[in-house]
């Protein structure tokens, strides 16, 4: 990807049966700097994991990369940030026992990190309309992840038959 794009390429390996799976050790954030990205996702949570953060992402960072902190809280944000990680994501909350899942963005972690870390803020996790890029933004975002929005393809067709109303025709079948 790093050869064919003129962007900063994030990669991340999700490995292991949890709870921490994302870029869970030292030797997977080499692998995925070696490998090319610019910046290394690692889940920052404070759930158990293999080997410390800070470990991981002086790894990262010794490989050539920076470090993405996907967190869940206003508080795993500040240790990320403290540990050495030079952008933060809200990406997990919502994902963790810590954070109920909305429908939609977290907007108040998204402010609350926004204005409490001097590292650039990425608003990651249920961003799906131009409205919530724009309110990102206007928190404060330095970028906006949107995944499932635009790259899967099932929740792209149940948001056009939600938006659509059901109705018969003479012959019974749907349009």
């Amino acid at each position: 990807m790093r050869t064919a794009v003129d962007v900063p390429v994030i990669g991340l390996w999700k490995d292991g049966p949890g709870p921490v799976v994302i870029t869970p050790t030292s030797r997977h954030a080499r692998a995925v700097a070696q490998a090319g990205a610019h910046l290394v996702a690692i889940d920052a949570t404070d759930r158990s994991r293999p080997e410390p953060f800070a470990a991981v992402v002086a790894a990262a960072h010794a490989a050539g990369a920076l470090v993405l902190a996907d967190v869940s809280t206003e508080a795993e944000g500040k240790a990320a940030a403290d540990a050495g990680a030079d952008a933060v994501a809200t990406t997990l909350s919502g994902y963790t026992s810590r954070t109920p899942k909305t429908p939609g963005p977290d907007f108040g972690l998204l402010e609350r990190l926004v204005t409490r870390l001097s590292v650039p803020v990425i608003a990651e996790g249920r961003y799906r309309t131009a409205d919530d890029l724009r309110r990102a933004y206007a928190a404060g975002a330095h970028a906006v992840v949107v995944g499932n929005a635009i790259t899967s393809p099932l929740y792209l067709t149940r948001e056009l038959a939600r938006s659509v109303p059901a109705h018969a025709d003479t012959n019974g079948v749907h349009s």
